[in-house]
C-alpha cells in the first residue's frame, strides 16, 4: 500500500470546523496554521463586535 501526502487548503482538526462557535462567543472562520503541539484557527470575537482573534488550539495527547 502506498500512502501518500496530499496537500489540504484546511488541516484536519478534531472537533474544530469552520462555521463553528466556540464558547458560545467565537465563529471561527478559518485556518492560520499547525505545528507540532498546537493549531491556530482564525476566529470573529461575537461579545467584541465581530473583532478579528487567532485561538490557539492545544493538542492533547499521551506524549504531552
Amino acid at each position: 500500500m502506498k500512502i501518500e501526502n496530499i496537500p489540504c487548503s484546511f488541516p484536519y482538526l478534531p472537533g474544530v470546523r469552520i462555521g463553528e462557535t466556540l464558547d458560545k462567543r467565537y465563529s471561527v472562520y478559518g485556518y492560520t496554521g499547525q505545528g507540532v503541539f498546537s493549531n491556530v484557527v482564525r476566529a470573529r470575537d461575537q461579545s467584541r463586535s465581530g473583532s478579528d482573534v487567532a485561538i490557539k488550539i492545544i493538542r492533547n495527547n499521551d506524549m504531552m
